[in-house]
């Protein structure tokens, strides 16, 4: 089967290859911030007309990787979904290898991994850290085992990763330059092999896994890896804002910017491999806020004039970091769903919310204008206070409260935001209470499964609050303290005091919506049977 880079499906419904209604996982990265752009100014072809032609030449067909192969990517899954689809393959290929392919003909190798995040992909699921060891040990025997297979160097070779498995895809590359390592591990030769990832966990400059370097959750099975090498393998990452995995706060002691963030971890970071989520959030036509984006995808978008999208600067050519607005507040979702006033409501906050939580970022501006972001692939751990000018601020949230005003009259003159309601008919209800009365003994005892299950996780949830994250603090007070010993007194003793309170709020916040989370999947499978809580998949009330 030959495929090209034509973006799927953009109507309306569901898309099946997105990882819609899995549960997230643990793990989370950042990027710098860039300012708010216009439209194109062009009309963006439809989506039916966006072929290998407009926008180039690779192509590719699904199938095992064999020394017949012009170019072989492996692409991964992220958790929750352990073999990648059909659906999802073809998505993920179209939105991000096709754009970077180092071949015009290329075979898409679906690989399994586990791709377990206890206790948000299920209460008795695998843990995220040994899950990731196995996904990599995994895609390891699959590069080195297949008969005829391709012999590493032999042909260019393309890992996708995304959330987890762009982890394991990190993992892999810090194996693979480790001289200890050597001869364990197929022989992967730099100059043919690159790495394509999204929603990146150890995004160098501000993954969660790097921003918290180093700490370890035993209760819930979470190491924090740390961040992707600098310049291991050809590499190129695209990160959504907001993404809470991917786009964590510089300084979560703004707990605005740590709460967002966690909301984008449920309502952003799920999206990538969506194309009706950019078709809705950016728009196909003239007029929207990036039609480019909406209509070919982040891929070819970045690389062809995408207002939203942001090449962001590295030590290395090789480094391809992409960074991609987000529209809105993830924080404010909630009060956009309430009908008729709430998207009203939401414009008219969101320009002022919006400053005060990029400062978490420490760029009020979204542009670099007063605040000196690192190299993307370089580690950038939290810090305590973001350094920015005042008086920039200041006239940033002035600014704000007139375009505010501006957007609530605008989003009133839409007609606010209000939904239909279709009741279902007497024949469906009848037919719904006969199924649940006749399997009755079954649910009962499936629903305690599920909301005893759910007490375990919050145990363990409690168990890292309480038990590792005050070890944590301790070595970050030790830290400053051996900083305030070598000299550096007044800036010591502010980290001693300063980066435990940070890492607490940013910790915390975070963990508190993955609680709310979990407790929200074990009620819904306590009710329907459905969700990654059911201890059981035969008694889901679809």
């Amino acid at each position: 089967m030959t495929a090209t880079p034509a973006v799927a499906d953009l109507s309306g419904g569901g898309d099946p290859g997105a990882p819609v209604n899995t549960p997230v996982e643990w793990t989370a990265m950042a990027a710098a911030r860039r300012t708010a752009s216009q439209a194109a100014a062009g009309v963006a072809p439809a989506a039916s007309q966006v072929t290998a032609a407009a926008v180039g030449d690779p192509t590719y067909e699904f199938g095992a990787c064999t020394q017949s192969s012009t170019a072989c990517t492996y692409v991964l899954s992220p958790s929750g979904v352990p073999i990648p689809t059909a659906t999802y393959t073809q998505n993920v290929m179209n939105f991000y290898v096709l754009p970077n392919a180092q071949s015009e003909q290329n075979t898409a190798q679906a690989v399994f991994t586990p791709e377990g995040a206890y206790p948000v992909t299920g209460i008795k699921g695998l843990p995220l850290t040994i899950s990731a060891e196995q996904g990599k040990t995994i895609l390891v025997n699959t590069i080195e085992t297949l008969e005829p297979g391709p012999q590493p160097g032999d042909i260019p070779v393309t890992i996708f990763g995304f959330s987890q498995s762009a982890v394991i895809s990190s993992l892999l590359q810090r194996d693979l330059t480790d001289p200890t390592m050597i001869g364990l591990l197929p022989g992967l030769d730099r100059d043919t092999t690159t790495f394509v990832t999204v929603g990146q966990e150890m995004n160098p400059n501000g993954g969660w896994f790097a921003r918290f370097p180093g700490l370890n959750a035993a209760s819930l099975g979470e190491f924090f890896f740390g961040s992707t090498p600098e310049n291991a393998f050809p590499t190129t990452n695209y990160t959504l804002e907001y993404d809470g995995f991917a786009d964590s706060p510089r300084y979560p002691a703004n707990i605005l910017s740590t709460l967002n963030a966690a909301m984008g971890i449920l309502l952003v970071h799920t999206e990538y491999a969506n194309p009706n989520y950019f078709a809705k959030t950016y728009g196909t036509v003239l007029g929207s806020y990036d039609p480019i984006m909406g209509t070919l995808g982040p891929g070819y978008a970045c690389q062809n004039g995408a207002t939203s999208c942001t090449r962001l600067p590295t030590t290395d050519a090789d480094q391809a970091y992409y960074f991609i607005q987000t529209p809105n507040l993830p924080l404010l979702a909630p009060l956009r769903a309430i009908p008729l006033i709430g998207k009203p409501l939401a414009d008219l906050v969101q320009p002022f919310l919006k400053v005060i939580v990029n400062l978490g970022y420490a760029d009020p501006a979204h542009g670099f204008t007063s605040a000196t972001q690192p190299m993307a692939n370089l580690p950038m751990p939290f810090g305590i206070f973001p350094h920015v000018d005042p008086k920039e601020v200041i006239q940033q949230l002035a600014a704000a409260v007139p375009q505010g005003i501006h957007d609530f009259f605008a989003a009133l003159g839409e007609g606010g935001q209000g939904s239909g309601v279709t009741l279902p008919s007497l024949n469906q209800v009848v037919a719904v209470a006969k199924e649940i009365i006749s399997t009755l003994p079954a649910r009962i005892s499936a629903g305690a499964s599920a909301l005893y299950a759910t007490v375990l996780a919050t145990a363990d949830f409690l168990n890292a609050l309480v038990v590792t994250l005050p070890a944590y603090d301790v070595s970050l007070f030790v830290e400053g303290i051996k900083q305030a010993l070598n000299g550096q007194v007044i800036q010591g003793l502010v980290n001693a005091i300063g980066r435990p309170i940070a890492a607490d709020i940013g910790m915390i916040g975070t963990i508190s919506v993955f609680q709310l989370t979990v407790w929200l999947e074990g009620i819904a499978a306590a009710i329907t049977g459905c969700g990654p809580a059911a201890p059981t998949t035969g008694l889901c009330i679809a």
